[in-house]
C-alpha cells in the first residue's frame, strides 16, 4: 500500500518531532567527540563558526581530512574530521577563511588530541613508535606494549595510521 502524501508528511513531522524530542531531552545517545583539524576553536565555537566550505579537506596534501556525516551528529554535518594521520603541514588554518581554525596556531602548540593504548588490542609490534613524529611513543618491554608520553603527544593520529 502506497501511503498519501498527507500520511507521509505526517510520519515525516513524526519521525523528526521524535528526535528533537530525543536529542534535547538526552535521551538519544550523543556521538563520540570527534578529532578536528589543528587550531580548531573549542567543539561550539567551531560549528558556530565553520562555513562547511569544503577549503581545508580540499588543500590537504595526506587527505587526512574528512567531511562529517550526520552519523558523525546532526550538527557537525559538513564539518571537516580527522579521519587519518596528520603530518601538521598547517595547509588547512592557512586556507580557513571563517576563522573557525585559529591562524596563530605553530606546530609546537598544536593539540588536537591525545593517543591511547587499548592494552587488550595492542601487539607490540611497535609500529607505531617510529611513526610518531613528537617522540610522544615509547616500547614498554615488560608489558609488551607502548607508554604515551602525553607531554609531546599532539594527537595527530599518524600512530593509528600505522598500526596494524
Amino acid at each position: 500500500m502506497k501511503p498519501t502524501r498527507r500520511q507521509f508528511l505526517g510520519i515525516m513531522g513524526f519521525a523528526l518531532g521524535s528526535a528533537t524530542l530525543f536529542t534535547t531531552a538526552g535521551i538519544a545517545p550523543q556521538p563520540k567527540p570527534l578529532l578536528r583539524p589543528p587550531g580548531a576553536k573549542n567543539e561550539n565555537s567551531f560549528l558556530s563558526t565553520c562555513l562547511r566550505c569544503q577549503q581545508c579537506i580540499t588543500v590537504c596534501p595526506e587527505q587526512s581530512l574528512r567531511t562529517a556525516n550526520i552519523l558523525d551528529g546532526f550538527t557537525a554535518t559538513g564539518t571537516p574530521v580527522l579521519s587519518k594521520g596528520c603530518t601538521l603541514c598547517l595547509d588547512c588554518v592557512k586556507h580557513c577563511p571563517s576563522g573557525a581554525l585559529d591562524k596563530n596556531i605553530t606546530v609546537e602548540n598544536v593539540k588536537i588530541g591525545i593517543a591511547e593504548v587499548i592494552e587488550e588490542e595492542c601487539v607490540g609490534c611497535d609500529r607505531c613508535v617510529p611513526a610518531c613524529p613528537f617522540g610522544a611513543i615509547l616500547p614498554w618491554k615488560e608489558k609488551k606494549l607502548v607508554k604515551i608520553d602525553q607531554a609531546k603527544c599532539k594527537g595527530c593520529f599518524l600512530c593509528v595510521t600505522a598500526c596494524p
